[in-house]
């Protein structure tokens, strides 16, 4: 503990208030007030008050509240009352308490909120509206910390930190005469002003991912990935609402977008910005995927080292189907190994075969450590793959190695592209609607035959031992779901290496 007339450490910024969450210049600096504030308390000392000012939805609640977690007194109470939700005739009753007999129908003692909070922490929420006939009352109680109920001569000194927080412009209403000078220089001892969110646009992504999260796995929904026109909606737009707002948003197309895994700027149903402020965003903002995909795996990581690497186990636990959790593994690129279960690639071989027998799928088992790597040559890549998710994740991970990439839907589909053009390499899963895996791979071998040392199949289930074998026999290459970019990546090129 700091002696009052010691020489004091600068305190800790990092991990104060980890609800405000933002890294932009007016969060940093609130945090940096708070940090400096809490850093020189001591039991004992008695706490200035604090007014918290900031638009509606700002979050000068939840600022309250991780203030009072973050304080001595966070194992004692937190009381919060909004001034402008009780009528004026109940509310001294409320704050003050009732002695017995004091009115009708009073027919015991009452302890008021400002009783309930000794040795704690009270907040008075949108303090601008409160009644001025109780201004002077509040007053007393701040500087001298004493209450006196309702019919009751005696008055009880209560150990009190106050907070307040307000939307409203208490200088203007001094001014005005709505609000007590003498009252709001007390409140004011230290001021907090949280910036609006349109002030602070950088932290929008954070945010986003943040609610995104919260509100799938409050909902027990599979992770929604936001579009980068959406991304370039929610930029533009200046959140009149602030922070609560776009929670509400969130939470709201979560709800209402059904099975869809993607959400887009139109079910977003922000008004349109002004074509001069969307052409000055970015179109694709680079943290929103980042921030969206660090809060998930975070996420599965978690469940999945609960189970201890089991699959099922874990999707039970996140509310998912399991199909779905192996494709969202595949596309964060968790692996087993970190997750402290068995492993899960490569799968072993079918019924009488092993890795080291001349059926096995090459490019399965048998990838070597360190590949030949291609280099200076740009590939004609088709990938063909109904399930959305997996067909997006490589597509951009085969452009990211550097491919000129397509992609088709189905077996049909790619059949029409390859009567147009040709292809280096063909990626294709094996089970699909209409044409499917197998049945492409004969139509290339009949009527592109130089096509069908290029295909590989991504799978994520098991091929008959007959099937194996078959594509064993020809050196085409079984990926197994979930993988993970590098295992992508070592089996890609060791193809390409070899038709090159």
């Amino acid at each position: 503990m700091v002696e009052p007339d010691s020489p004091s450490k600068e305190p800790k910024i990092a991990g104060i208030l980890p609800e405000l969450i933002g890294e932009s210049a007016g969060i940093t600096n609130l945090r940096g007030q708070v940090a400096h504030l809490l850093g020189h308390q001591e039991h004992g000392r008695r706490l200035p008050t604090l007014l918290i000012q900031g638009e509606t939805g700002t979050g000068k609640g939840l600022l309250a509240r991780a203030i009072h977690q973050a304080s001595m007194r966070a194992a004692r109470p937190f009381v919060d009352i909004d001034c402008a939700a009780i009528p004026e005739t109940l509310l001294e009753a409320e704050l003050f308490g009732v002695e017995r007999g004091a009115f009708t129908d009073a027919r015991q003692t009452k302890l008021g909120l400002f009783h309930t909070a000794s040795g704690g922490t009270l907040l008075l929420d949108e303090v601008g509206l409160l009644p001025k006939s109780l201004q002077g009352k509040l007053l007393k109680v701040v500087e001298e910390r004493g209450v006196r109920r309702l019919g009751s001569t005696r008055t009880d000194v209560v150990d009190l930190w106050v907070l307040a927080a307000t939307n409203v412009d208490l200088r203007t209403a001094t001014r005005e005469g709505s609000f007590r000078e003498d009252l709001y220089h007390r409140l004011a001892a230290v001021t907090l002003m949280i910036p609006p969110l349109r002030s602070r646009s950088e932290d929008v992504p954070q945010l986003a991912a943040h609610f995104l999260t919260r509100a799938c796995a409050e909902y027990r929904l599979p992770l929604k990935i936001l579009t980068p026109d959406a991304q370039a909606a929610m930029l533009a737009y200046q959140w009149p609402g602030n922070v609560r707002e776009l929670a509400n948003v969130l939470e709201r197309v979560i709800l209402l977008s059904g099975d869809e895994t993607v959400i887009s700027g139109e079910m977003l149903g922000l008004p349109a910005a002004p074509a001069a402020q969307v052409a000055s965003v970015p179109r694709e903002p680079p943290r929103f995927r980042s921030l969206v995909e660090g809060f998930e795996r975070a996420r599965l990581v978690e469940a999945l080292v609960g189970a201890r690497g089991n699959i099922t186990a874990a999707a039970a636990r996140l509310g998912l189907p399991r199909n779905t959790l192996r494709y969202r593994m595949l596309k964060l690129g968790i692996g087993a190994e970190e997750v402290g279960g068995p492993r899960v690639r490569p799968r072993k071989p079918p019924a009488k075969m092993s890795a080291s027998s001349p059926g096995a799928p090459k490019g399965h088992h048998m990838i070597p450590a360190t590949p030949k790597k291609v280099e200076g040559m740009v590939h004609r890549v088709l990938v063909v793959e109904d399930e959305p998710t997996v067909r997006d994740y490589l597509v951009d991970v085969l452009t990211e190695f550097g491919h000129h990439v397509e992609s088709a839907e189905s077996g049909s589909e790619a059949l029409s592209l390859l009567d147009e053009r040709t292809y280096a390499l063909i990626l294709t899963d094996l089970r699909m609607p209409d044409t499917d895996g197998e049945g492409l791979y004969q139509k290339i071998a009949q009527t592109w035959p130089h096509l069908a040392s290029c295909v590989i199949f991504v799978t994520g289930d098991a091929p008959s031992p007959a099937l194996a074998m078959f594509f064993g026999a020809r050196n085409v290459p079984i990926l197994r779901k979930p993988f993970t970019r590098d295992e992508l990546q070592r089996v890609v090129e060791r193809k390409l290496s070899k038709e090159s």
